[in-house]
């Protein structure tokens, strides 16, 4: 059988506000990938109303269980994922990088192979307090929410498990020439001028 083109699961991993969502949607809009997070998901399964600060300890299992079927659904079907989230270290992160027996198997039947990379955002904290407050995310709530996650955050220096390579990467996302910087390097990995 020959092989198709690879399908691809790219995991942008940062603090909040640190660009995550807008390089995940250049992914979307370039790459074809499919954006999946879990504000998106959150938004379509639990009602408008329900804040992140709402969510009980059964609703984020809940959350990161439709993430995960989303996640598994698509790629198994040879589209390409881009998820864009918060894990704060190699635990969460391992979830949003599982890859499942069953799906590999899928994607063998295809003569596809799975290519998973994941990508760390950079901001300086006082960049996050900045665009948290143009974005209205600096009430009492969020606050205590950043300094949580400031708390816990362990940086991405490598990644591995038994589902194969994952190429690990990290990028400053201060600026926009940051930016620029993080989707040329990310375009040229992903081969996104000859896929698009």
């Amino acid at each position: 059988m020959p092989v198709s083109e690879p399908v691809y699961h790219v995991a942008l991993v940062g603090l909040p506000s640190s660009g995550k969502s807008e390089v995940a949607q250049h992914l979307q809009d370039t790459g074809g990938f499919t954006h999946l997070s879990n504000d998106i998901v959150r938004g379509r399964i639990f009602p408008s109303e329900k804040s992140i600060f709402d969510l009980t300890w059964q609703d984020w299992i809940y959350l990161s269980a439709a993430v995960q079927a989303d996640k598994h659904t698509l790629l198994s079907t040879g589209k390409s994922v881009v998820t864009d989230s918060c894990p704060y270290n190699d635990d969460t992160r391992r979830l949003t990088l599982y890859t499942s027996p069953f799906l590999q198997e899928r994607l063998n039947v295809q003569g596809r192979e799975l290519r998973r990379y994941l990508v760390q955002l950079d901001v300086d904290p006082e960049e996050i307090l900045r665009r948290n407050v143009l974005r209205n995310r600096d009430d009492a709530e969020s606050k205590k929410y950043m300094d949580w996650f400031l708390h816990v955050w362990n940086v991405v220096d490598s990644y591995e498990d038994a589902y194969g390579p994952v190429t690990v990467s990290r990028y400053q996302n201060n600026t926009r020439e940051d930016q620029k910087v993080l989707i040329a390097s990310l375009d040229e990995q992903l081969k996104i001028s000859t896929r698009s």
